[in-house]
């Protein structure tokens, strides 16, 4: 008598044939990523019943507003550690479009939407240099980084005698304050940013 419904087994008696459940939730939950985000809930967690006070609106809006600018520097960063480099300039280049825009607007007296454009310009040109330089002379881009970042630190100290820049116009701090659905607008767009790039790299 033979039983259908019954899966087969192998010679070592292992069932043959059994369907196994490999669906993309569950190759998610082994992922470091779902692990890091699971750390980073149970510790808010923890911070709010020890403050008591971690999810407060304050709170929750200093953490945004740096954790946008950390989140895009992480991707910044995760593009050139995904081919095996690595960038040490990330911050110099930073400083200088920072500094690049606001000596555009309070000294030059450019607009606001030219004076970033040219600023993030500045970065990609300064981003190149790094990668051109890299390529070209068969150097590890940490060697070649760690250089240009003291040279690009060096340049925009001397030429704006380290200077800082605060007669900005009110719609940067409009900006900083500004919020879409009740949440920090620069957090909301860094987090589309990273899914957007998230979901190409993945796909």
């Amino acid at each position: 008598m033979s039983y259908p419904d019954l899966p087969a087994k192998g010679p070592s008696g292992d069932i043959v044939g059994k369907p196994r459940r490999n669906t993309a939730a569950t190759r998610f939950y082994l992922t470091n990523e779902f692990g890091l985000i699971a750390l980073i809930v149970l510790f808010a967690l923890a911070f709010q019943f020890a403050t008591d006070g971690f999810f407060s609106p304050f709170n929750l809006f200093s953490l945004g507003r740096i954790a946008a600018v950390n989140i895009m520097i992480g991707l910044a960063m995760m593009v050139v550690v995904i081919t095996g480099g690595l960038n040490l300039a990330v911050g110099a280049i930073g400083v200088c479009a920072a500094m690049t825009c606001g000596y555009l607007i309070e000294v030059v007296g450019l607009p606001w939407p030219i004076a970033i454009l040219s600023a993030v310009a500045l970065g990609a040109m300064l981003g190149f240099i790094n990668g051109w330089t890299s390529v070209r002379t068969g150097l590890h881009s940490f060697i070649i980084t760690l250089a240009t970042m003291s040279i690009f630190f060096g340049v925009m100290i001397f030429l704006t005698r380290a200077e800082s820049y605060r007669a900005l116009p009110p719609v940067f701090a409009a900006f900083g304050r500004m919020k879409l659905l009740g949440i920090f607008s620069p957090l909301l767009l860094v987090s589309l940013m990273a899914a957007l790039f998230l979901g190409y790299l993945y796909n």
